[in-house]
């Protein structure tokens, strides 16, 4: 009889252990499904951006940004109608939008979402894709020059980047005092954060270098004249 408790005991603690085994599956199998839906979401925002920018700016147009521009100077009705901005001074070209968000020729439509570092690189390559360029995460240089610190939060001219979230940003530096530590800079207070480990989530704005505009070559000197 005991033998037989013994054996019923023994075969609720398995099938307990058992529950409990497949309960946590199930909730990592969610949880990887949520982050490769986030992924997803990101990727067709930037696919859908290519396809409106396409539709309602042309390409070859672009807006720009100045330091002054950033601060107190209007934009001008060119800039506000572009879906990337130049930052002509530093040689960059940014979107105006965060990665989950849409530029619908007037502002950002759609909610921005939060990446791990990964993630944030696997976004910026399929933007390489659809939109063409050479698409990636700032560095923390680029993207503090961004920071607008006479603004309310998010301090970011809105002007030139609408709804902007106000919180951290991702971007690609390392922290040289802390291994495995990247950079961020958060709109919210306009302050860097060189903790970030590369599983948190964070935001993310991309940007490209784009060329300076080619100097006109001088004349060719003229051959000299016989005698």
């Amino acid at each position: 009889m005991r033998n037989q408790v013994d054996s019923k005991k023994r075969f609720v603690i398995l099938s307990y252990r058992f529950l409990i085994v497949r309960m946590v599956d199930k909730s990592m199998f969610v949880m990887k499904m949520s982050r490769c839906s986030a992924i997803f979401h990101a990727l067709f925002s930037l696919t859908l951006l290519a396809v409106i920018a396409s539709a309602s700016v042309p390409v070859s147009a672009q807006g720009s940004v100045s330091s002054a521009a950033r601060s107190a100077e209007p934009a001008t009705p060119t800039q506000l109608r572009q879906f990337t901005i130049r930052d002509r001074d530093n040689g960059v070209e940014w979107l105006r939008c965060s990665v989950g968000q849409v530029w619908n020729g007037f502002t950002c439509m759609g909610e921005a979402i939060m990446l791990t570092l990964d993630e944030a690189r696997s976004a910026a390559a399929m933007a390489r894709v659809e939109l063409g360029g050479q698409w990636r995460l700032p560095t923390l240089d680029e993207l503090e020059r961004l920071v607008c610190e006479d603004c309310e939060p998010p301090k970011i001219d809105a002007r030139l980047f609408p709804r902007t979230t106000a919180a951290p940003y991702w971007t690609d530096s390392k922290n040289r005092w802390s291994v495995g530590r990247y950079w961020t800079v958060n709109f919210y207070t306009g302050y860097t954060f060189g903790r970030n480990a590369p599983m948190m989530v964070r935001y993310v704005r991309l940007v490209q270098n784009f060329p300076p505009p080619a100097a006109s070559s001088p004349p060719a000197p003229r051959p000299a004249a016989p005698r």
